[in-house]
């Protein structure tokens, strides 16, 4: 929210849990509606910058919302192909009792608890939080995971001559081809601040089902930075068992030397890029005889002592007197 006066920010919102889509303001009033892919509608007040209320209007995201000249309706429109209709109501809002109904349901919708503890050992500290979209990305990768196993099963089974089986539904929604792609596609879905949490959720045995495909996923050059941190959540979530069980023991190292591989070709990568540009950066100034970047830290500096020194010329002059 911007001041219209000297063009400063007085705050900055954290308003959905997904992209905003959406924002329209009450005529004549500070009060302001937005819109996320979240599929929620919040109003809020400008002036003290609350959430007043969360309507939860769509199904799937929420594309667009609007306000009528009067203030009295409000419209949103989202993906599930609905438009919704709101009318302010004349039942006065006390915004603690909502942020506590809102508090209670989100504890009531998780269906593992609060905590993010894997059986039989400590629990971890994550600067993350459990949420439903957590829950539900556990889920999807299990339904990945079996999904997967039965197709490789049914697939074992068909002799050469004979046609492959049909892919799974799922995997044909994904334009996937191999269940390796169908693994990499379902992991690309989580948000990378939930997954340390989402890994968390999994149990052991997909877990191990997890590391075994690995090796093979790092040896196609598949999302290696992503595939390493998956790698290093699961073996910190379930260390204990993995350690204490020899099976996975080969697996990790070959994990560790395919991940260092292709971690130093994504560094040696970002080593080319960065010189060539340099290159091409000396090259324009050279030729053009203007400065394409600056330092702006130096002229902050610059400008930092040089006030310093006036005020230092401003306290002297004071003590002359």
């Amino acid at each position: 929210i911007w001041g219209m006066d000297f063009g400063d920010c007085h705050k900055s919102l954290f308003a959905h849990d997904d992209s905003v889509t959406g924002l329209s303001f009450v005529p004549k009033t500070h009060y302001l509606f937005t819109s996320g892919k979240d599929g929620k509608v919040k109003e809020w007040d400008g002036d003290n910058f609350q959430k007043i209320v969360t309507l939860q209007g769509h199904a799937g995201e929420s594309w667009n919302c609007a306000v009528s000249p009067n203030g009295m309706f409000v419209a949103s429109c989202g993906s599930d192909k609905v438009v919704r209709l709101y009318e302010r109501s004349m039942e006065p809002l006390v915004l603690e009792d909502e942020a506590e109904e809102e508090r209670e349901k989100m504890e009531n919708e998780l269906a593992t608890g609060e905590t993010s503890a894997v059986p039989g050992q400590k629990q971890q500290v994550l600067p993350s939080k459990k949420t439903v979209n957590t829950e539900k990305a556990a889920e999807l990768i299990l339904e990945c995971l079996d999904i997967s196993r039965e197709y490789n099963e049914e697939l074992a089974k068909v002799v050469p001559p004979a046609a492959p089986p049909p892919l799974p539904l799922l995997m044909q929604a994904m334009n996937c081809k191999t269940t390796d792609e169908y693994l990499v596609e379902t992991l690309k879905r989580v948000r990378a601040g939930e997954m340390e949490e989402t890994l968390l959720l999994l149990p052991f045995s997909a877990a191990c089902e997890i590391l075994k495909t690995l090796p093979k996923l790092l040896q196609k050059e598949y999302q290696a930075e992503m595939l390493c941190r998956v790698a290093i959540s699961l073996i910190q979530a379930h260390y204990g068992p993995i350690v204490a069980g020899s099976d996975l023991v080969p697996v990790l190292e070959e994990v560790r030397n395919l991940a260092k591989k292709r971690i130093e070709e994504l560094r040696d990568t970002i080593g080319y890029n960065l010189h060539g540009m340099a290159f091409i950066q000396r090259e324009i100034e050279e030729k053009e005889g203007v400065q394409l970047f600056r330092d702006a830290t130096k002229s902050r500096k610059q400008k930092n002592k040089i006030r310093k020194n006036k005020e230092k010329a401003l306290k002297r002059a004071f003590m002359a007197l």
